[in-house]
């Protein structure tokens, strides 16, 4: 990233010590309106801030920083992700933020009768230092825990998006009975949701690109499976949930897949 206080674009060094350049605020409001994340997910994106979303490549060891549109695979994706805010709004320090990661295309990119899918809904986020890209953490358990990527055998890519909003201070109040643990993750309207809790526009957001497992039985895992807590700096340390859900959401996007087809 640039300077402190610089969230316009910047340089960032991968985990092979190789320098790339990062996207600005503009190049991601421009990925996720040309890619649809506006209209389908949130009505407007005009973000003031840089999310990074960094996964750890459990193959290669390596840090993958996903750029919006990046094309990751289901192995990548196993892993709960690290994410990070810049913002030159030096009041971040003192905000605590709720982010939202979701599959709008949710079984199939041309049939999302099952959209959105919750990945993660997790409330009461702070930074961890400076607002240069800053490791979010969160203080209390997340509402819906990390749940991996995992399309359909036969579906395109799926556009997975991670979007953050400051957390107003009755959000706790304002949200209580809407969703907790207990509900489906499918269809998921985060607008709705945004709009009873408070919650405004989100100020950054990302989103990567993920189709199908190439092949199950080469090591692929198109049923995905839940991060298990670990206090690493992700979120994951209270995000937990079951392997009934992965395979039930997973059932029912393969029959809705297989309807369509007939």
């Amino acid at each position: 990233m640039g300077p402190a206080g610089d969230s316009s674009s910047g340089n960032t060094t991968s985990a092979s010590g190789s320098t790339a350049t990062e996207p600005s605020v503009q190049d991601a409001q421009t990925a996720l309106n040309q890619a649809g994340i506006a209209p389908d997910v949130v009505p407007t994106f005009s973000p003031t801030s840089i999310l990074d979303v960094v996964y750890n490549d459990p193959t290669t060891n390596q840090a993958i920083v996903v750029e919006p549109g990046k094309n990751l695979t289901v192995a990548q994706t196993v892993n709960e992700p690290q994410f990070f805010l810049t913002s030159n709004d030096s009041s971040v320090a003192s905000k605590t933020f709720l982010l939202a990661f979701v599959d709008p295309d949710a079984p199939t990119p041309q049939n999302r009768s099952l959209s959105d899918i919750r990945h993660v809904l997790a409330p009461n986020l702070h930074i961890s230092g400076t607002a240069n890209r800053a490791l979010l953490v969160n203080s209390t358990p997340a509402i819906t825990d990390y749940l991996a990527p995992g399309p359909p055998p036969g579906s395109g890519p799926h556009r997975y998006t991670v979007l953050l909003f400051v957390q107003p201070d009755n959000f706790s109040s304002a949200a209580a009975g809407l969703v907790d643990q207990s509900t489906p993750r499918t269809n998921f309207n985060l607008t709705t949701f945004a709009q009873k809790t408070g919650l405004g526009d989100p100020i950054a957001g990302t989103f990567f690109l993920t189709g199908p497992a190439q092949d199950a039985s080469s090591g692929g895992n198109s049923t995905p499976t839940p991060s298990k807590g670990s206090a690493n700096g992700t979120l994951s340390g209270h995000l937990a949930t079951s392997d009934a859900m992965d395979l039930l959401l997973f059932i029912v996007s393969i029959g809705l897949l297989l309807s369509v087809e007939m």
